[in-house]
């Protein structure tokens, strides 16, 4: 066998009085390797710090967050006027929004009412009652239909004799009374139903 390839089979048997660390326990050599660490750790910090100086040409990280802070309220305060218009336009649409909902929601209570008198109900009782089924931006022939459908499924709520020529889309056409019969109309809707809040 060749010197070369008896070297290469050959089992490596470690020197202990050459390997590193002979001597030292597994304790001491934890120390030092922590004490390294700790070292190694200080200088990546101090050179991270002078690096960070360096850029911000000697100031410190507090004054370049706060000369920030003032920039970003300079920037804020000169908001130009276009911006503050679109913003007030942005504010007015949403109250006109709002606006627009809240005369929808009182036109469908206007076309129910006017749908439950002309229907006979009278308009103490009207007032009471809401239609189910019925959503608001409902057309005056859907309230008509739920209308209808009340009546026959509570008779009692309309005793009063129907007003003519009364239209949901126009409102209540005159004033009735409530009769001893539409209260009980209106009592056993309020028991099918549950009051209207």
């Amino acid at each position: 066998m060749s010197k070369r390839l008896r070297y290469m089979t050959e089992p490596i048997t470690p020197d202990p009085t050459t390997q590193p660390g002979a001597g030292l326990t597994q304790d001491q050599v934890n120390q030092i390797v922590q004490q390294r660490i700790a070292e190694a750790t200080r200088r990546a910090e101090e050179k991270a710090q002078a690096d960070l100086a360096a850029k911000l040409g000697g100031a410190s990280l507090d004054d370049v967050l706060a000369a920030h802070k003032t920039a970003q309220a300079n920037a804020d305060a000169l908001k130009s006027e276009a911006q503050r218009d679109r913003e007030a336009a942005a504010r007015e649409k949403a109250e006109a929004e709002q606006l627009k909902t809240d005369a929808a929601a009182e036109l469908h209570i206007t076309r129910i009412t006017a749908a439950l008198v002309a229907a006979g109900a009278p308009e103490k009782a009207a007032t009471a009652i809401t239609v189910p089924g019925v959503k608001v931006g409902a057309t005056p022939e859907e309230i008509k239909t739920a209308v209808a459908a009340l009546k026959t499924d509570l008779p009692g709520l309309f005793t009063a004799p129907a007003v003519p020529g009364s239209d949901p889309g126009k409102g209540p056409a005159g004033r009735q009374v409530l009769s001893s019969e539409g209260a009980e109309g209106l009592a056993e809707y309020e028991r099918r139903f549950g009051k209207k809040s």
